[in-house]
């Protein structure tokens, strides 16, 4: 908030007759106008990526190399978007993991702890959200005391911010099952969020350095 506070405001349409000088158009008629995308931005549309190809479970063992990639990308958290793409992040987990499977997501699991934590303590109420969303469908994925096992075993501050989360009665709805109050759960492995809208083009793989394979088939 205190990056847009006092600072002076205007109207796409104010702003209309400057931009339209020479062969511009201006304003919210520009249809012309294209922004570059930000690093932020091409990294969320990896996380989009990433989760779907999890869900080919023929290639399930390489695509899960990339996901120490993705937890890396979301703990950087000195721009002012990096709540946004947190969000994405704990939107794509659940269907990450039930792309996967336990037997591929389980032995990455604990790289997205802190990401998830920080983001359940976001003043972004989305970003909050998304993150008791997340911890609620990977209890109903991998079972309530699998989940608090292994939080406990990284990290055990977390543990009590998790049955705080969890443990009230608006998320309990039934023996051993969680859902989080502030979202309506996925409907496993079907459901899906829909993609966060960002600007420019939605890139086709990880720029940096990172595990390399390519499908069979595909050069």
């Amino acid at each position: 908030m205190t990056l847009h506070t006092d600072k002076q405001m205007y109207s796409c349409g104010s702003l209309a007759p400057k931009m339209g000088r020479g062969k511009r158009e201006g304003g919210c008629m520009d249809h012309k106008f294209r922004k570059e995308p930000e690093p932020w931005e091409l990294a969320d549309g990896c996380i989009q990526l990433v989760s779907d190809l999890c869900q080919l479970q023929k290639f399930a063992a390489k695509v899960a190399e990339l996901l120490p990639l993705v937890a890396k990308a979301a703990s950087y958290d000195h721009y002012t978007h990096h709540a946004n793409m947190k969000e994405t992040l704990c939107h794509r987990i659940p269907h990450m993991a039930t792309g996967l499977g336990k037997r591929y997501f389980k032995a990455y699991l604990e790289i997205f702890f802190d990401a998830i934590f920080a983001s359940l303590d976001s003043e972004n109420s989305l970003t909050s959200a998304a993150a008791s969303n997340c911890l609620a469908e990977l209890a109903n994925f991998l079972g309530p005391s699998i989940l608090r096992g292994r939080i406990e075993q990284y990290n055990p501050r977390y543990l009590e911010r998790l049955q705080s989360d969890l443990g009230s009665p608006a998320v309990t709805t039934g023996p051993g099952r969680f859902q989080a109050s502030h979202l309506p759960p996925l409907n496993m492995p079907g459901g899906s969020f829909g993609p966060v809208p960002f600007s420019g083009q939605s890139p086709t793989a990880f720029d940096g350095p990172g595990p390399a394979f390519s499908f069979p088939g595909h050069t």
